[in-house]
């Protein structure tokens, strides 16, 4: 096992919307089991350790502490990211920084994580035996040069190689053997050829951070407007992956610049739902409809207090709101139906951020 900072007890609390705690210590595997969903949640950079928390939806049961209860010991740091591929699940470790994984059906961490060559993790998309990691490289902010994607080897568990990208690199997608990098500190996107690592680059009107991919595996972006590159233009773009141009944009004012789920696709891909709220106020989720290549006019959710990220599941369809007023508390998961009405809520662990659905396979 990997050297851990903190220890938790091996009892894990249970919340749940209408019952009484529950003890779940004795038996955790029967919790990694029920659950079909894992909140990632990040703590604080600073003091709290991250956690996992566990939704058995058939039951409406939150599980809590799951990592500790199966592994012992707490998460050695944040987990910035989650990403399943093949039978794992891969995390971004921030604070301390490194690439760490469980196994996808028992959560069980068997190896200690990588920390050569990872600095500042931010993402990661997998194709055959790799992850390609985005990573700051250090205090992107005061120096955009830092940024670089990482070769990570799945078998040998190691960093091959790393690309250089100035820009601060965030999110990723792969389509046709290119990588498309999101630049949270420049406005463009860099497209790196993964058979050459040749780079060129889409010009953007405003910072990106992640993407979704289409049926026909064209992206859509996220268009943001930062305190270190403000922007008049936020909303989504949308990139032809045949031509490699942005071809165009779609307006909505104060996309989400949280590092977290910001954008999510419903089950038929039909609409996209977007958080979206002035810095200090509460926020409001949009939704895109992908046919007509238009907003609705009003929020489809709105005035939500700590809005941190979003999630639809793609077995039922609901729509997941995680909620995070502070990292000192507990945060939570809102649950409405595929027409906006509020369903449930359960608590979760500080500041939940990514949502993981067991047994959907990654595209």
């Amino acid at each position: 096992m990997k050297k851990l900072l903190f220890i938790f007890m091996a009892m894990a609390i249970v919340f749940t919307s209408c019952e009484d705690d529950d003890n779940i210590s004795s038996n955790p595997s029967y919790v990694v089991e029920a659950s079909d969903a894992f909140v990632v949640n990040y703590g604080s950079y600073s003091s709290t350790v991250g956690s996992i928390s566990g939704f058995d939806t058939d039951n409406s049961k939150m599980y809590s502490y799951v990592f500790e209860s199966v592994n012992g010991p707490a998460m050695n740091g944040k987990p910035q990211y989650a990403y399943k591929y093949n039978d794992k699940i891969y995390f971004m470790g921030n604070n301390a920084d490194e690439i760490f994984y469980v196994n996808s059906s028992t959560l069980e961490q068997t190896k200690n994580g990588v920390t050569s060559d990872i600095v500042k993790p931010r993402f990661c998309v997998g194709s055959g035996n790799y992850l390609y990691i985005s990573c700051y490289g250090g205090n992107v902010w005061n120096d955009a040069s830092l940024g670089y994607i990482a070769k990570y080897n799945i078998k040998s568990n190691t960093v091959e190689s790393t690309i250089a990208i100035a820009g601060g690199p965030e999110g990723l997608e792969i389509v046709n053997d290119k990588l498309y990098v999101a630049l949270n500190y420049a406005p463009q996107i860099a497209v790196v050829d993964l058979n050459t690592e040749d780079i060129s680059y889409i010009t953007t009107p405003s910072v990106t951070s992640y993407f979704l991919k289409d049926a026909s595996d064209n992206l859509y972006v996220s268009l943001l407007s930062t305190y270190s590159d403000p922007s008049a233009v936020t909303g989504l773009g949308y990139i032809n992956t045949t031509t490699k141009e942005l071809e165009s944009t779609y307006a909505l004012s104060n996309v989400s610049t949280n590092y977290t789920s910001i954008m999510t696709f419903n089950a038929d891909k039909s609409k996209i739902y977007v958080a979206a709220g002035a810095y200090g106020e509460s926020g409001n989720i949009f939704a895109f409809d992908t046919a007509t290549k238009t907003f609705n006019t009003n929020p489809y959710i709105s005035s939500i207090d700590g809005l941190n990220a979003v999630s639809v599941n793609p077995y039922t369809n609901e729509l997941y709101v995680l909620i995070s007023n502070s990292t000192t508390t507990t945060g939570k998961l809102v649950v409405y139906d595929e027409n906006g009405d509020y369903q449930s809520e359960y608590q979760t662990g500080i500041a939940p951020a990514w949502i993981l659905y067991k047994d959907q396979v990654t595209e």
